[in-house]
């Protein structure tokens, strides 16, 4: 009975709604179905294939239902503010790294835990690599950028000398 029920409910939902609350619907619904979403993060080639499947799942269930109502029309709408959705939540929720080498999961672990005390919170560390960095890391999390890199560093120095 509940499952009829909850349903109905996505179906009404999907008549009475805008795209962008059909398209947080749509994140809600790929969240649900998601193990990594739910905290279960490991991320082997199996689990992101089994992910993706399962997000497809979703995908494809919600353009039917679309379809099936008339709103079909609306995916494109509904696309661009699922995007939106996702860029939001990445930026609240993930540090980016630049890093001349990758970083060790020691290094990462470390860099977790000065970040939590700087920005308050747990927050996703994503390391991008980056060889043309002279040395050091450049961080990035919302609009704030921190460069703790070593051109940055030897520019502050050029600029201290000159100023006296």
């Amino acid at each position: 009975m509940k499952k009829l029920s909850d349903r109905k409910e996505k179906n009404r939902r999907l008549t009475d709604f805008s795209a962008k609350h059909l398209a947080l619907e749509l994140l809600h619904e790929t969240r649900n179905k998601s193990e990594l979403a739910k905290g279960n993060r490991k991320s082997s080639g199996a689990v992101v294939q089994i992910e993706t499947l399962r997000i497809l799942q979703v995908l494809d269930g919600f353009k039917d239902r679309l379809d099936k109502h008339g709103k079909l029309k609306l995916l494109p709408e509904i696309v661009r503010e699922f995007k939106k959705l996702l860029e939001a939540e990445v930026k609240e929720n993930i540090v980016f790294v630049k890093s001349t080498v990758p970083l060790s999961k020691e290094q990462i672990g470390k860099l977790k835990e000065k970040v939590k005390k700087v920005f308050g919170k747990n927050l996703e560390i994503y390391v991008v690599v980056d060889p043309s960095l002279a040395g050091g890391l450049i961080l990035k999390y919302k609009d704030q950028l921190v460069d703790l890199s070593v051109e940055s560093k030897v520019e502050d120095l050029i600029k201290s000398i000159s100023e006296k």
